[in-house]
Formats: structure tokens, C-alpha cells, sequence
């Protein structure tokens, strides 16, 4: 059994107390859950909750209240030891492994020394590391593009044909015809680029190898 927590006491060691009481409850990982995160606005805020948001994906243990001090049984953990990615989300890899989970709120505590080592620019790449290791939203985007512009092609088709029965000139209407293929050539170009996508998405999750399912216990020897 493992505890992960900050050094810099934000997160207060007597709540290891109650971990190990819901530990020996059968719990094998306890998740530890702020309840004073910061009021109003400022850039951080906002993209951290962005950020949840798109990655949480309705899962709870990823919201933006949850943080890294965490306990896992000596199972969970072999069991997170499986995943041999090597750019770890490690939030999102304990919200895969599945056993009994509980919470625990508590308040952080005031800084003891120093300050925090983690740039925005550190925060940035870790969060790359979730976006793209969890998300596929990347190719959904793709695949909208292309219906996208399909759709004003077809809208430019269609001013096309009206302006064609009104009787306007050549000249006026070569404009709207010119965008109209346009719009169906970005369809097409951004349909296929979605597809090579979607391959290249696939391969990824297979190098990453993810265990199909984890055996939470067993009479085999």
C-alpha cells in the first residue's frame, strides 16, 4: 500500500488517518478531494476548468476539485503498474483501475517554503500528455470540419442555382460556383485526413497496450 502526496504540506499528513481507516474497509484507492478551490475569475482558473471539463468526460475522479494525494492498496497498485505508457496521466490512469474507491475532503493548507517548481509551461505539457492520451476529440473535429464545409458547399450550390434563375450575369455568379468547389474540395480533403486519423488513432491505442481488464482477485496460483 502506497500514499502519494506534495512535499510542500499543502496536503495535510493527518489525513493519512483516515485513509488507512477506509483502506481497512475494503477501499482500495482513497482519493483525496478539495473543497475550497478559488472563487472568481482569473486565466488559470478558467483553463484549468477547461481543461476538466474536456477530460473528465463525465468521469468524477477527474474533476478539477480532486488532487494527487491518494492512497492505493498494494492490488490497485500492480494493477497501475500494468499501463506501460510512458506519458502517464496518472490521474487518469488510477480513474481506469476500478476497485472500491473513496473520498476524502479536506482543506490545503498554506504553503510551508519556497514556491511552486510547476510553470505554467510544465502544467501545459502535462496537460497535453492527458489531452492526447484520453481524448479523441481531435479527430471528432476533423470529421466536423469536413461535414462543415460540406455544408456551405452545398449552401453556395444552392445561392448558385437562385442567382442562376434570376438571370445575373456570369460574372457574378463565377464567384459563388468557384466557392461552392472549394468548400466540397476542403470537405473532401479534410474527410479523408479524418479517416488517416482515425488509423493513426487506433495504432496508438494498440502501441499503448493497455491491459484489457484487470483481475481485482483470483484462486489460481
Amino acid at each position: 500500500m502506497i500514499i502519494t502526496l506534495d512535499a510542500d504540506l499543502q496536503h495535510p499528513p493527518d489525513l493519512i488517518i483516515k485513509m488507512l481507516e477506509l483502506w481497512k474497509q475494503g477501499n482500495d484507492v482513497v482519493l483525496s478531494k478539495r473543497d475550497d478551490l478559488p472563487k472568481g475569475f482569473s486565466p488559470r482558473q478558467f483553463l484549468r476548468r477547461v481543461f476538466f471539463t474536456l477530460v473528465g468526460n463525465g468521469v468524477e475522479s477527474l474533476k478539477s476539485e480532486y488532487s494527487d494525494y491518494r492512497l492505493l492498496s498494494r492490488r490497485a497498485l500492480d494493477s497501475l503498474l500494468q499501463f506501460k505508457e510512458s506519458h502517464r496521466y496518472l490521474r487518469g490512469l488510477v480513474s481506469l483501475i476500478g476497485y472500491p474507491t473513496a473520498v476524502v475532503t479536506f482543506k490545503p493548507a498554506p504553503r510551508f517554503a519556497g514556491e511552486t517548481k510547476f510553470s505554467f509551461l510544465k502544467l501545459f505539457s502535462y496537460a497535453l500528455d492527458a489531452f492526447f492520451s484520453f481524448l479523441k476529440a481531435p479527430i471528432k473535429v476533423i470529421y466536423g470540419l469536413s461535414v462543415l464545409f460540406l455544408v456551405l458547399s452545398l449552401f453556395c450550390l444552392g445561392w448558385f442555382v437562385v442567382e442562376s434563375y434570376l438571370g445575373l450575369e456570369w460574372g457574378q455568379r463565377s464567384s459563388i460556383l468557384m466557392g461552392s468547389l472549394i468548400f466540397f474540395c476542403s470537405s473532401g480533403i479534410s474527410f479523408g485526413q479524418g479517416i488517416c486519423a482515425d488509423y493513426i488513432g487506433r495504432i496508438y491505442q494498440q502501441v499503448k497496450n493497455r491491459p484489457l481488464f484487470l483481475v481485482k482477485e483470483t484462486n489460481i496460483n
